[in-house]
């Protein structure tokens, strides 16, 4: 989709001079000879990944095809997976089907699209707002049952008008994390108001939230 900014490891252009890397390096990050440049980031960003050709596993086809199916155009529904920047060292909070943790952000770099959304009125302080709210979350347990949910009121299409949340249950879901944090720190909702739910799509889509420009830094 034109305006959307995101790194891409298939394309990597590098500026700036090597950053003081002082933590290990996925093999794949060090073979790439590029790190995404984290100085533009911000505690409470939200990152959205894609995976690029070769590393597309089921969930994440699964999730693009629902998506679609759902009523969001193909350069939105790529978007499978969500997580919350914590403010250094790479560090991410997730929810993946093992529940609610912290990862690293490098784990996407080489073989994912990275791209990092904000939301432009929110300070520096509500950032780290949503990022302490996010860790909080650590050890919440997976939410199969909105994941259940959204795949059937896809089916009917996301344009529907709907009374309930499509979040049930006591997990959370990696768009649901991010969603909640975000309404919990700055008090704006953030979701699909007609079929009330939130999706890696509907993050992508929705113009609450900026694109965050990015770009490579060299390793060495």
């Amino acid at each position: 989709m034109a305006g959307q900014l995101f790194l891409d490891p298939t394309k990597v252009q590098v500026s700036g001079n090597p950053p003081s890397v002082q933590l290990p390096i996925p093999k794949a990050v060090a073979e790439l000879g590029a790190i995404p440049d984290s100085s533009l980031l911000r505690a409470g960003d939200l990152i959205l990944v894609s995976p690029i050709a070769g590393h597309t596993h089921k969930p994440s086809a699964v999730i693009r095809k629902t998506q679609i199916i759902a009523g969001y155009n193909p350069e939105d529904a790529r978007w499978y997976h969500a997580a919350v920047y914590l403010g250094f060292d790479f560090r991410i909070c997730e929810a993946t089907r093992k529940g609610v943790a912290t990862a690293s952000l490098l784990d996407y770099a080489a073989t994912h699209l990275v791209r990092v959304r904000r939301d432009p009125r929110l300070d520096a302080e509500t950032g780290w707002k949503i990022g302490v709210l996010a860790a909080c979350q650590i050890g919440t347990p997976y939410s199969f049952r909105s994941i259940a949910e959204l795949s059937r009121r896809a089916l009917k299409g996301y344009w529907q008008p709907r009374e309930h949340s499509a979040h049930v249950g006591q997990g959370l879901i990696c768009s649901q994390l991010y969603s909640d944090c975000y309404a919990a720190a700055s008090g704006r909702t953030l979701w699909n108001h007609i079929a009330k739910e939130v999706t890696p799509a509907y993050l992508s889509a929705t113009d609450q939230l900026s694109d965050v420009p990015l770009n490579w830094r060299p390793l060495r």
